[in-house]
């Protein structure tokens, strides 16, 4: 039969356990410190991606807008001046005609960029001889063309940015989960993020899974890349497969519209 332990032993043992506890909390507050200070400039860095890619998107609605409604003014003046063009092949249209003509050009040229078919087209020189009908019906056709493969650009750049931006939102919403102080907020589940997001979140972001099913946030692959790199991983992910429909469907609208 073991002897039993001397109080004195008791007392050295206990102490030992406390000695190792308090070393065991202290190496984890240690490590909490080190990840909040990690954390803090990581949330501060992804709102101001996020603010950004936000500007982005409205600049890109805007420019769509524009692009639309001179598409549409342009439809409307070149079918006008296909009519006429009708049995007037070389006859000289009016000087109104070139100065819608050559204000058509002009605010192409102020939306449309790096076309280099656009970029090909001049204004007419108002001076001398107008234009016969063949020409300003060409041009106007050119400029045509040049608005609806920009709208189409516009729509995959809008529709790359969007995704990003959600990526970054959900980076923002699970690093402020995480300084929170909620409990098991560190954790940042998908569940709980989604209190700290405005829209979707990625899903793509929570490729950690507990037993039960539940998604977490990995933090490791954020800390293992830069915001850049890991913000182009939506593109990797969604990019050629979607780009390609979307290239489709733009065709197909093209089509529609003509």
């Amino acid at each position: 039969m073991a002897e039993p332990i001397p109080e004195e032993g008791k007392a050295a043992l206990k102490a030992a356990r406390d000695t190792a506890k308090a070393a065991k909390e202290a190496a984890e507050l240690l490590e909490r410190n080190k990840l909040l200070a990690k954390r803090t400039p990581q949330l501060e860095n992804a709102r101001i991606v996020a603010d950004k890619l936000e500007k982005e998107v409205r600049l890109n609605q805007k420019t769509a807008k524009r692009c639309q409604a001179l598409s549409s003014h342009t439809l409307g003046i070149y079918e006008e001046v296909n009519k006429l063009a009708k049995g007037r092949t070389m006859m000289e249209v009016t000087p109104l005609l070139v100065e819608q003509a050559n204000d058509i050009i002009r605010d192409a040229k102020a939306i449309v960029s790096e076309d280099v078919y656009l970029d090909r087209i001049k204004e007419f020189v108002p001076a001398g001889n107008n234009p016969v009908y063949p020409d300003v019906l060409l041009t106007i056709r050119v400029v045509r063309e040049s608005l609806n493969r920009c709208a189409a650009a516009l729509r995959t750049q809008k529709s790359g940015l969007l995704e990003t931006l959600s990526r970054i939102r959900t980076v923002v919403g699970s690093l402020e989960c995480f300084l929170s102080g909620d409990e098991n907020g560190e954790e940042a589940s998908i569940s709980d993020v989604r209190t700290y997001v405005d829209g979707d979140v990625d899903d793509s972001c929570f490729s950690w899974h507990d037993q039960a099913g539940h998604s977490y946030f990995n933090f490791d692959e954020l800390d293992s890349q830069t915001l850049e790199d890991y913000l182009s991983m939506a593109d990797e992910d969604n990019g050629s497969e979607e780009g390609e429909e979307r290239e489709q469907e733009a065709e197909e609208e093209e089509d529609e519209e003509e």
